[in-house]
């Protein structure tokens, strides 16, 4: 079921990856879903559980995710609808959860900013979600900062915008976890 792969985490509990895509309906309509295979699969397989229906407000397409393994959590990015001005949005997933099943959380709405977004990342250590958008349709190249409980139509913690040209068309975003000052100790 493989259509458009948005990125790609791996589940350690259940020994999973999990992957967002779309998939296309009745009429040529399009889905948002979230492929799960065990991560020693091989060949052309069916995945095990997937995460998609109405609940799960994965709209009409899923295309970035991350995942939080202290909470267990599943984080993705998905696409409302084809209709500009598009509206995106932010769902968090219990890591187990399959069929059907809405998220835990939702971050979407004008008070968000989210527009254009490009991919998600997780900071495990300070429990912040960070999407980075922009750079192209008029949108400005920025990363927006949320709390990891974060619901709603809610601002952004911080925006982070660029300084001259340190990036233009932010497609791809990453956390460092920084063990060594982890404890507070210098």
């Amino acid at each position: 079921r493989l259509t458009n792969p948005g990125g790609i985490v791996l589940r350690p509990p259940s020994d999973e990856i999990a992957v967002p895509d779309y998939g296309v309906g009745a009429a040529n309509a399009y889905f948002g879903v979230v492929l799960f295979f065990p991560r020693v699969l091989t060949g052309n397989s069916a995945p095990s559980r997937t995460l998609e229906g109405p609940q799960t407000l994965l709209g009409i397409c899923a295309f970035g995710i991350a995942y939080d393994k202290r909470h267990d959590e599943i984080l993705v990015l998905s696409q409302d609808s084809s209709q500009y001005p598009y509206v995106y949005r932010i769902s968090a997933f219990a890591g187990n959860a399959s069929g059907n099943t809405a998220p835990l959380r939702s971050i979407s709405g004008t008070d968000t900013l989210l527009a254009d977004i490009h991919a998600i990342a997780y900071d495990e250590s300070a429990e912040l979600l960070y999407v980075s958008e922009g750079g192209e349709n008029g949108i400005p190249a920025r990363v927006l900062v949320f709390a990891r409980n974060a619901n709603g139509n809610v601002a952004p913690d911080r925006v982070i915008v660029p300084n001259g040209a340190s990036f233009v068309l932010p497609q791809g975003i990453t956390s460092v976890y920084d063990d060594l000052f982890n404890d507070g100790f210098e």
